[in-house]
């Protein structure tokens, strides 16, 4: 089990993270600087916290106040950077001696079980540069696996990777995990990446971590603004309310009449969940003013806004959907409350 309860004051920036992670995939999603990568390092002994711990199945890594502060090389740690660090003048298989602590008579056995183990037996001979991203990703794995370390920190492991190869590259590291049963932290700013990967989920902001979710719940009902935003939702309004169980969504100029009182400021709505169509239903429907349609792979990108109003939605619809609506001389979008999320 892994604890991390720790503070860091940066010369602009101020890193706060707290959370723990038992078994499986934890995955820290937040936008680029705001502390997931620096939360990682902190847990391999890269930077020292200011204050607070952090203690790995039982063993105390750091502690400020009884200034613990474990080496590196004692964490039983793996951190895979972003670039695999693999040193280009090595073949694969030095490279992978080299991630050995200390002296150990069996290397030859452990290297060849690994190079077995990840599939890269048949390249133990080639340097970095003849081999292909995944070859090199599979290297730097095995590299810190020979070393049988507790826990195995994930810096965006695919941002290296050609976009068509990341899947499959995806899938593999996730067999590995799940065959060595090594409790993980994966760092990305890819909610995709995360959704498949992640049992559990911590949001980063500004570096500041918020509390620990599972990954499906975060994505389906995120309470705040920044889990909203990191899972993809792309509509949001400051609310006021005006009178009983009405509210303004001021960022749109529009009333919205909800059955229920919402303490909450913010509202933010998934543009797959705003309703076009012919019809204007009985509560929160609106006619709507179309200012761009951009046509996507497989649906259609609407940028809307209550006609004459101000402001302006994303709205995702099937393209066959849209196809039967655009010629339509009036429309309606309507916000239907169990789809609005209330945010802190």
């Amino acid at each position: 089990m892994l604890e991390v309860d720790i503070k860091k004051n940066f010369e602009n920036f101020k890193l706060d993270a707290k959370f723990t992670n038992e078994e499986g995939i934890l995955g820290i999603l937040g936008a680029s600087g705001s502390g997931k990568s620096l939360t990682l390092k902190a847990i391999a002994g890269i930077i020292k916290p200011d204050y607070g711990k952090i203690i790995l199945n039982g063993r105390v890594l750091f502690d400020k106040d009884k200034k613990i502060n474990v080496p590196t090389k004692d964490r039983k740690v793996a951190y895979l950077f972003q670039d695999y660090a693999l040193f280009p003048n090595m073949t694969v298989y030095e490279n992978i001696k080299t991630g050995f602590r200390g002296k150990n008579k069996n290397f030859e056995k452990i290297i060849n079980k690994k190079l077995e183990e990840l599939h890269i037996d048949h390249i133990k001979n080639k340097r970095p540069d003849m081999i292909s991203g995944g070859e090199k990703q599979r290297t730097a794995l095995a590299r810190i696996l020979v070393n049988e370390p507790e826990i195995l920190l994930l810096d965006e492991p695919y941002s290296a990777i050609d976009g068509y190869l990341r899947w499959s590259i995806e899938l593999e590291v996730r067999k590995i995990i799940e065959e060595y049963k090594i409790p993980t932290l994966f760092v990305s700013h890819d909610r995709d990446e995360i959704y498949r990967m992640c049992y559990d989920i911590v949001i980063m902001a500004n570096g500041k971590s918020e509390p620990k979710k599972r990954t499906k719940e975060l994505f389906q009902n995120p309470e705040t603004m920044a889990a909203a935003e990191l899972s993809g939702c792309k509509n949001f309004s400051e609310i006021e309310k005006i009178g009983e169980n009405t509210y303004k969504a001021k960022a749109w100029n529009i009333d919205l009449n909800l059955e229920k009182n919402h303490k909450e400021k913010f509202i933010g709505i998934r543009g797959h969940d705003i309703e076009i169509s012919k019809n204007k239903k009985e509560k929160n429907s609106y006619e709507v003013e179309i200012l761009k349609e951009i046509e996507q792979t497989f649906n259609t990108c609407l940028i809307i806004r209550k006609k004459d109003g101000q402001g302006q939605m994303t709205v995702f619809l099937e393209k066959e959907k849209w196809k039967n609506l655009k010629n339509e001389k009036k429309l309606y979008f309507t916000l239907d409350e169990k789809n609005i999320m209330f945010l802190k």
